[in-house]
């Protein structure tokens, strides 16, 4: 293990600490950005994946020491120990891009990863670190620095999450990459025998005068994804051709209309509305054109973590969100990176479980996801997540 204490000689200079009273003794000695600055490149083996980094000893989570609550707030849990025991250790894994047929390393594409966890380090090394990916009672599970200049080596970074604001500039990049995809400009309906069929007309909620109008075929409209739940449906204003939202929508749909406007679009496809609930000749004809009204759509918003209409999206219009676990330091930042959406979060998810939603999700060539933690997006080229980079 190598000492990453600063020299007592010069504990201040260097050190990264930007309040040495919130620090105890133990944590303004270590040297962070000795530690998270390393560059070092891993061996070709497997064993190599892990370094122990730093014993950490028993971490209280309600201790006056900053740093002792962000590693102890990061914790996670080991399964190869039964019941858990030991002194906690900072760890740092060497993540490698697989490419090419079966498991062969593309080690040009290898970024470093940090955890806190309990045991020795031996019974870690014979496994691949992705195992490790779910955490027990912690939000985060990966710790990852911000720099205050850039770093050539191939580090991933964790971006902050505002709790009650999504990153929209973010979002947006996530769409005009995702447009320069070649994969992602088609849709499964372009290699259908159905691909001539014709479309019926469909409305979309214009977000700015909340009119339902019809959607020309050259304009660009989001939908919205969500679980109805036993909700009543507000009244629409207006007849036939006339339609407009209430003057307050259900809540899902009034921040999937920000989110349309932030995004810089106009229209928003949400079944409730957009639908005549009341003309079952229309109503059957929408809904035996679903597919192409999820596939045609520009992206479409997803209501990941509600349980009905009600609940709205997760850092918009003022929502909050979970926080994202920091330490905070003069010269480098420390960020809690979340697992993502992995099977158990999906589990826990009652989107995921409504045949409805599935059908949308898979018609869907670009998804919006909006999860208690951060927002996400999905398309045929891959994920992004708002709280770390590409």
């Amino acid at each position: 293990m190598v000492p990453f204490f600063a020299s007592p000689s010069q504990p201040q200079e260097e050190n990264d600490d930007a309040d040495l009273s919130d620090l105890c003794q133990r944590c303004r000695e270590i040297d962070l950005n000795l530690i998270f600055n390393r560059g070092s490149r891993p061996r070709r083996t497997i064993s190599s994946i892990l370094q122990t980094v730093l014993c950490l000893g028993q971490l209280d989570g309600e201790s006056s020491c900053a740093l002792c609550r962000f590693f102890a707030s990061m914790r996670r849990h080991n399964p190869s120990l039964q019941p858990p025991t030991g002194p906690y250790h900072l760890r740092r894994y060497d993540m490698l891009c697989v490419s090419g047929e079966g498991w062969k390393w593309d080690y040009k594409q290898s970024f470093p990863l940090w955890a806190v966890e309990q045991g020795s380090g031996d019974e870690f090394e014979d496994h691949h670190p992705g195992y490790y990916t779910t955490p027990r009672g912690s939000i985060g599970s990966w710790i990852l620095p911000t720099r205050s200049t850039p770093d050539p080596s191939p580090f991933l970074e964790a971006l902050p999450v505002i709790d009650t604001s999504v990153n929209y500039p973010l979002l947006r990049r996530w769409i005009e990459g995702c447009e320069g995809h070649s994969i992602c400009q088609k849709t499964p309906l372009d290699f259908e025998p159905t691909r001539g069929r014709k479309r019926p007309p469909i409305r979309g909620i214009n977000c700015t005068t909340r009119r339902i109008e019809m959607i020309a075929d050259d304009d660009t409209y989001l939908a919205l994804s969500y679980v109805w739940g036993n909700m009543s449906l507000p009244a629409v204003n207006g007849e036939e051709n006339n339609r407009s939202l209430p003057a307050t929508a259900i809540r899902v749909v009034e921040d999937a209309m920000m989110v349309v406007k932030e995004l810089g679009h106009r229209y928003l496809w949400v079944d409730q509305y957009c639908i005549d609930q009341n003309d079952e000749k229309n109503k059957e004809a929408q809904i035996g054109n679903m597919d192409q009204i999820y596939e045609r759509a520009h992206a479409t918003i997803v209501a990941f973590s509600g349980i009905n209409s009600s609940c709205g999206l997760p850092g918009v219009n003022g929502s909050s969100r979970i926080q994202q676990y920091h330490f905070n330091s003069s010269k480098m930042n420390l960020i809690g990176l979340t697992p993502g959406l992995t099977a158990k979060v999906a589990k826990a998810s009652v989107w995921t479980q409504r045949g409805w939603t599935f059908q949308e999700a898979l018609l869907s060539r670009r998804l919006l996801i909006f999860a208690q933690d951060q927002a996400y997006f999905l398309c045929a080229s891959g994920h992004w997540a708002e709280g770390c980079t590409p």
